[in-house]
């Protein structure tokens, strides 16, 4: 996930969006939901796509997204 600062940053910097919205959608987004793989914002596009091809060729039998 990105962090609350990078996110901050980033909607200060695109200028299209009212100030603290990006963590209110963090926080409602995300609450209470887990996931099988879980990505950082700030980290190298290449390293992330090296994550999620991973998982891919290793699926699990049932998502963690579902289940309580």
């Amino acid at each position: 996930m990105t962090p609350p600062e990078t996110l901050t940053q980033r909607e200060t910097a695109r200028g299209d969006r009212p100030l603290g919205s990006a963590l209110q959608d963090h926080a409602k987004i995300h609450s209470g939901l887990r996931y099988d793989i879980t990505l950082d914002g700030t980290a190298d596009p290449k390293g992330n796509a090296h994550l999620i091809l991973n998982a891919l060729a290793d699926p699990r039998p049932r998502s963690a997204f579902f289940t309580a």
